[in-house]
Parts: C-alpha cells; sequence; structure tokens
C-alpha cells in the first residue's frame, strides 16, 4: 500500500510567525488546490499564533501536519492535526521508486 503522501503533487507550507502577503488569507490557502499543509517555522510559534490558523484551516479537508519546532498543548489542535512531517534536503538526482 502506498502512503498517502504519494498521491500529493503539492504541499504548502505555512510559517505561524511569518505575515501573509496583503491580500493573501489562510482560507485562500484551501482554494489553492493543495494536498497538504505543514505548519512550522524556526522563532516564536506560539500556541496562538497555531490556533489562530487552525481556526481557519481546520474545517476544511486539507490534512494539516505540524513540524516538531512546536508541540501542540491543546486537545483542540491535537484533534485538528493529522501528525508531524520532518523537513529534509535531498541533494540527489535519483531517487528509489519507493520514495515516489
Amino acid at each position: 500500500m502506498a502512503a498517502a503522501w504519494a498521491q500529493w503533487d503539492h504541499i504548502t507550507k505555512v510559517d505561524p510567525d511569518k505575515a501573509l502577503h496583503d491580500e493573501d488569507t489562510y482560507a485562500g490557502i484551501a482554494d489553492t488546490g493543495t494536498d497538504a499543509i505543514i505548519l512550522g517555522g524556526t522563532t516564536n510559534i506560539t500556541e496562538s499564533k497555531v490556533q489562530s490558523i487552525l481556526d481557519v484551516l481546520s474545517s476544511t479537508a486539507i490534512p494539516i501536519f505540524i513540524e516538531p519546532t512546536y508541540r501542540p498543548s491543546s486537545s483542540s489542535q491535537t484533534e485538528a492535526l493529522v501528525g508531524y512531517l520532518l523537513p529534509i534536503v535531498l541533494n540527489a538526482d535519483e531517487f528509489p521508486d519507493e520514495w515516489l
């Protein structure tokens, strides 16, 4: 059985500490056709910043993951998140078939 992400074409990463561009909204992310959303960043990832994003996006059918730089502390956040994803960089020209 293939992993769910094997079918994904597009993932959107949202940094809770970064402001969106002037006309962008979190609700608009759901309309882009993205297959999944990752919440994560390096600094100032607070419960209130994450919650404001989850308030908008958790009602969509798009799976929401979080990077391990933030640990959800409330049950509402835990329920809205599918799991953790780890960002990695692969510097290779070819990948094993099972990765695709």
